[in-house]
This record gives structure tokens, sequence and C-alpha cells, in this order.
């Protein structure tokens, strides 16, 4: 009997799959029903092959890059140096040439990542079975069941191939860059460190800095109010005057005002304020950062374990909407989950589909991020989840609440021609807001305004009426420099970079206006945001994470100062790089075409870094590098007093090579020999343990260690 093999993405998934499917016995690494057999990718298998592929052997050189292949012959390989996955795939292949397999069910996650890791899986095995892809943007058992019944896409949609095109396109990308532009700095600039440089890692870590130092460097200005104080009924209020940029010109103002006021005119008029849009992983991270400190990692491992735990929807979703049928599904359960776990009673829907309804404006694959329903094991969530859980529960209650509706008033005075105002706003349908998570504090960087806040004042009077001042004063008004970037405000300027543009960069906004649409774009994306920022705080050590805010440390400004005028680390080349990207992913652009120019640019990019002067990092910098790490394959072997050791140890490799075996003090050229050739030349004078003389070849064995060869045979 022919059968369906099912991959997963996760462990974890696969078990969901198969318990949800049922009838299934677990045999080692996969399961089997009479009509499946399921395994997973355990994540990443397949990977593209490092650049040593395609250069010459040895270490680091710069003669060899640009180091550009040919579209065409890119290779794909195992994930080196982790035994586990490796035995796993040798598994899954033999799955694959399973003869009682007639079809392929494709489960891994539901996005562009997903997709390529089947296709890299699929490719490398050069499968040639046919194919149904498994499209789900929750785990609870019915859409599991209903996924499953009725599979989305076939081999072959135009959907799933522009998906596929468009990650594929992002990953040749990012190793494109990263190998030509991190080998070209770290040769110009690292002295013998290793040096960075990714086409979103990079550019994140320059908004960090340019934020950092110009709030650093930020000159204090002052400007001035009038401020006057007055009484009616038994509440005092105030009225203030035009800002003035001149401290002179104020106080002379403030001296000459009567004692009284004029009155004017009362005008006012009602404001509506609509909900928010449903989640997205960014506006979540943004809400849990600024209510409860989480940074991006945190929130998206939580949004992570509750889409696991059936909890909620796809949490790496692009879009704010959803779809009717979803929501009337969400109607249905929403009100006893806010009350058993928000103690929010009595929730009524509008009589209208909210904003946040509409299926026509889901641009992306998957809905918003909302409640599934299934609530069994709430109780056992952690804290923090318990947290990013709530968090899209009192999201639901907002978007699918009333307006929020204010009325806005302004008392106008005068006083010696000089105009005086008072503000009031009186809540009068407080709709969404009564949702709203009520413990957030004020940050600095937060765009939230004074309007918001009630004050109620009746004023009875009529124009030309005498006010009297009771009080005046002069209110000095310090200029604020660019906060300094938190989780909250890095997510929102990454996620909307047109905004970001726009606000920092208004000419070079204009500018990239005129050549392509800025809007939706972003740097990076929400799934991989998160570990590049983790990357920056705790691989590359460019910035660290302190109270809340992305620090740059010493290294990251002195990398940032060396690199700041690349074209790679530009703001507005990230934006044609993701607006290309996106013509990819849209179809209009073919992957050749992008790869045609994409080359163009890296070598432009090399030639751009090896013009650099300049030398970057600790005192090892004036040491020779051997070669690169064969552990972490990211930092160089160099000599230290006692070994050779990776330059990254800071980052957690532990790599090293001491300098005596069996008695034989090694030479540098030895290590650099071994690293690069694979093999020493014949060294004399090694000791055994009995004390007798031999020679021998060192070669490094499966676990990297330095070990003998003797006549071409390991001993």
């Amino acid at each position: 009997m022919s059968k369906t093999l099912i991959l997963a993405e996760k462990p974890s998934q696969l078990r969901e799959y198969v318990k949800v499917l049922g009838g299934f016995t677990q045999k080692g690494d996969y399961y089997e029903s009479d009509r499946y057999i399921a395994s997973s990718a355990l994540g990443h298998l397949i990977e593209l092959a490092e650049d040593t592929a395609y250069r010459p052997a040895g270490y680091w050189n710069k003669s060899y890059l640009p180091l550009i292949p040919d579209i065409r012959s890119y290779i794909y390989e195992p994930k080196r140096n982790d035994k586990g996955r490796q035995e796993h795939l040798k598994m899954l292949s033999k799955l694959f040439q399973n003869p009682e397999i007639n079809m392929i069910y494709v489960a891994t996650d539901s996005d562009r990542e997903g997709e390529l890791i089947f296709r890299y899986i699929y490719n490398y095995f050069k499968c040639k079975l046919p194919y149904k892809r498994i499209w789900l943007s929750a785990l609870d058992d019915s859409e599991v069941r209903n996924a499953f019944a009725n599979p989305k896409y076939s081999q072959g949609d135009p959907f799933l191939e522009n998906l596929s095109k468009s990650a594929y396109a992002r990953a040749i990308t990012d190793w494109l860059i990263g190998a030509n532009a991190t080998q070209a700095t770290t040769l110009q600039l690292g002295g013998g460190n290793l040096l960075s440089i990714g086409r979103v890692q990079t550019a994140i870590l320059k908004i960090v800095c340019d934020r950092y130092l110009k709030n650093k460097s930020h000159q204090k200005s002052y400007t001035y109010k009038l401020i006057t104080n007055h009484l009616y009924d038994g509440v005092t209020y105030t009225a203030e005057s035009p800002i003035y940029e001149s401290k002179a010109q104020a106080e002379q103002l403030l001296n000459s005002l009567n004692t009284t006021h004029n009155f004017v005119s009362f005008q006012k008029k009602a404001e509506r304020k609509n909900p928010p849009l449903l989640h997205t992983l960014d506006t979540l991270t943004i809400e849990a950062n600024k209510l409860y400190k989480y940074n991006a990692s945190q929130v998206l491992e939580s949004a992570q374990r509750l889409y696991e735990g059936k909890f909620t929807s796809y949490p790496r979703t692009e879009d704010a909407y959803i779809t009717e049928e979803n929501y009337n599904k969400i109607k249905s359960f929403l009100p006893n989950i806010v009350h058993q776990y928000l103690s929010v009673n009595n929730f009524v829907f509008p009589n209208t589909l909210p904003v946040s309804v509409n299926g026509a404006k889901i641009t992306g694959s998957h809905d918003a991020l909302v409640p599934t329903g299934q609530t069994d094991g709430v109780e056992k969530l952690s804290e923090q989840d318990k947290h990013i859980y709530e968090l899209i529960l009192y999201r639901c209650l907002e978007s699918f609440s009333e307006v929020a509706i204010y009325e806005k008033g302004v008392y106008e005075f005068e006083n010696q021609t000089i105009p005086f105002k008072t503000y009031t706003s009186n809540l009068i349908q407080e709709g969404w807001k009564k949702y709203s998570p009520k413990s957030k504090t004020k940050s600095e960087e937060d765009d939230e305004i004074e309007e918001d806040k009630n004050f109620v004042l009746q004023l009875p009077y009529k124009q030309g009426d005498k006010v009297a001042v009771e009080k005046k004063n002069l209110k000095e008004i310090e200029s604020k420099p660019p906060a300094i970037y938190t989780p909250a405000s890095l997510t929102k300027d990454l996620c909307n970079l047109g905004k970001f543009l726009q606000e920092q960069s208004p000419e070079v906004y204009a500018e990239l206006q005129k050549e392509f649409d800025l809007k939706g774009l972003e740097i990076g994306t929400k799934g991989t945001r998160p570990g590049i920022i983790d990357t920056l705080v705790n691989i590359r050590e460019y910035l660290t994470f302190e109270k809340n805010k992305y620090i740059p440390t010493e290294l990251g400004l002195q990398f940032y100062n060396a690199i700041k005028e690349l074209e790679v680390v530009n703001v507005a080349q990230t934006a044609r790089l993701e607006y290309q990207l996106k013509q990819v992913a849209d179809g209009v652009v073919s992957v050749v075409e992008y790869y045609d120019r994409l080359s163009d640019y890296v070598k432009e990019t090399v030639a751009q870094i090896f013009s650099l002067q300049a030398t970057i990092g600790t005192s090892n910098s004036t040491r020779k590098s051997l070669g690169v790490c064969p552990s972490c394959k990211k930092g160089q072997i160099i000599e230290y007093d006692k070994s050779f050791g990776c330059t990254n140890y800071k980052n957690g490799c532990k790599y090293s090579i001491w300098k005596e075996v069996a008695h034989k003090k090694l030479t540098a050229k030895n290590v650099e020999d071994l690293l690069n050739k694979g093999k020493t030349a014949l060294i004399k004078g090694f000791k055994s343990k009995t004390g007798n003389d031999f020679e021998a070849y060192l070669i490094l064995d499966d676990n990297l260690k330095p070990t003998f060869e003797f006549n071409n045979k390991k001993k």
C-alpha cells in the first residue's frame, strides 16, 4: 500500500501532527501509520556550502575576492559539525527513497523559511516525488485535521514558486554579502580579528550607533513659554503663550503683561481615535517591551511557545488583519476567555465589522496574531508567556471595540496682543481605551502625548470678558536628544523603513520615492530580526543591552566609524535591496536577473572595503592569523603564550591547540599547515609515554584534535 511522507520542521511540530492525525507508531526518529510515514527536518539540515567550496584551499586571502559563484553552481551540504543532524539526514534519505512513498506532504512552517528548509532537502536528495503543501495558521486540532485533509497548495503553484524563489534570493544575498564583505573587512581592517558584516546586521548596527552618537553629542538648547495661572470656581488652570526662541524677549513680554487676560473665544471639536489593528510580531514586541521590558527575542520565543502550545496563531505573520470567517470563530470563544484570564465581563462586539476584519488587506499568507480558543494548559504557562498571551487577548478586545471619542476644547485669551490658550479634553466615549493594558509606564521615546489626559473645564466667559491672572511665570523648555534605542523603538523603526527614512533623512526618502514605493519595506524580517540583534549583542559584541537600551561597545563604535560610509551599511541601499527582493517575491524579477545586479553590487562593495585604512580590535590585532577556526568557523586561530587559539573566545568558542604535543613544541607554521592543508609536514622529536623518540605527521581527528599519522595511517 502506498503511503504519504509527512515532513515537519521540528520534532515538537511533528509530535502534534502525529497526535492529532492518530494511529502512529514511533520507530526511532520517525512515525508510521497505515497511511503516513512522518518525520521532521530538525530545523536546518541542509545549508549553502561555505566559501571553501568555491575558492582555493587555505586561509582567507584577498586574491580570490570578490568570490561570486555562478548562480547555477551553488552547492548544498549537510549542516557541519553536527553528527546528530547528519545521522538524521541519512535516515531521511532512506525515507525519501522508500518505495512505499508516492507523495510528500510538506508540513514545515508555513512561511518563506519553512519552504526553503524543504526545498534544500528535496533538491539535495534530487527527489522527484510529487508533493503538496500543508498550510497552517494555527496548530489547534481542527485546523491540523482540516489542513491535512485539504492541502492548500500543490507542486508548481505560483505562490509556492515565488515563495521559494524569494527565500532562495534572500539566502544567497546573505551568503554573498556576508562571505565577501566579512572576509574583505577582516583582511583589510581586522588585524587578525574577525569583523563580521551582514546585509541586515550591519545596517542595524549603523542605525543604533547613529542614534547613540546623536544622543551623546546633543547640545542643549532652550525655548520659552509664558505661563499664567487662573482660578475659576475653585479650579486652578493655566494658559500658555506661543514658544519664543529668545529668553530676553520672553522675559520682556512676561513683564509687560496686564493683570487680566481678555477672553477671545472657545472652540471645541470631537476627535475620534480608532481602535488599533490586531497584533503582528512587531507590534506585540513594541507593546511587551514598553510594559514588561522584554526584548525582541524573548517576545518571539514566547509567541512561538504559545503557537506550539495551540494557544495562539502563527507568530511571524506580516498582517494585522483577519478574515471574517476567523472573526466569527473568535467571537464564539473570546468573551469566555477574557472573563477567565483578564476578568473582563460582558464584552460586547460592535454592530459593524471592525477595521481589522478585512481579508482583502491580508497581503501575506497568515492572519494577524490572535488566540485560537484553546485554553487547556494556560495556567501552566510561565509568567512571561502569560504576559504575552494576555497582551494578545487585550489587543483583540481593543481592536473589536468601538472608537474612543474625545471632546477637545481650546479657550483662547489675549494679553498685550500675546495669544494664550488653555486646552481641555473630555473622554465622552471610552471605547477601546477601556481595554488598553493599564500598567503602561511612560518611556523617554514614547510618542504618547498629553492630549489623551482628561481635563474637563467649563468656563462661562464671553468675548471681551476680563480674566484675572493669579500668577505668571516663564517656562524654560530644554531640547531633548534623540532617545537611545530600546527594543520597542528599534523594532518600530526597523519594521517601517519608509517612515524611518522620512523622519531621519527626508532628502534620501524623497530621492528613493522617485525610484520605488517604500511602503511595506522593512529592514530584515519579523522572524529574523530578533536573532540578528542577539548576534550583535551576544556573538559579535558590537552592542550591549543595558537597562532596556542598546549601547554600542568600544569595538562596535570602532567598527562603525571605519565602515559607516560604505554602501553596504547605508540604510538607503538596504531599502533598495529589500525592494528588489520584494520584486523577486512578487514574481516581477527573476532570481537570475536579481543575482546579476547583486553580483555587481558585491564587486563594488569589496572594492570599497579594500580602500579603507584602519585597524580595529584588541592587542590580538598585531598577531598573524594562521587560519579560520575549524570549530566555530567565525574566529581566526592566532598564537597565544601556551596555545594556538580562536579569536572568537569571548563569544564562547573554546577551540585551541596546545603548543606542546608529546613533548614537542609546535611552530606557527605547523599549525598553519594543519589548519589549511589538513596535515603538517613530517615532524621529528615527538616522545612516547615510554620515552622513545618518534616522527609523525599531525592531522585533525573527527573531534578536531591533533592526532598522529604514521606512514599514512592514523594511530
